[in-house]
């Protein structure tokens, strides 16, 4: 899988815009392993409260994971780079 790592201006956070899957793995499959790992790193990707700034956004679905924290990006990359 390739990454290209950017920072958005709107938010601040950072981004990790990602294509390609290992191969003999379905697309689907692996979205939804992407998606529990990071539920179980890093919490929930709902907001609850409308003030606080979620940790991570789950835009898995269309390619991208967004961090607040860049040390969370780069945990995320460690376990699927």
């Amino acid at each position: 899988m390739r990454f290209h790592i950017y920072q958005s201006t709107a938010d601040n956070y950072w981004v990790a815009a990602f294509n390609g899957w290992a191969k003999g793995v379905s697309g689907a499959g692996y979205r939804a392993e992407m998606k529990k790992w990071c539920k179980e790193s890093f919490g929930s990707a709902e907001n609850k409260d409308i003030n606080a700034a979620l940790r991570w956004k789950d835009e898995i679905m269309w390619g991208e994971v967004s961090f607040k924290d860049k040390k969370d990006l780069e945990w995320f990359l460690l376990r699927w780079s």
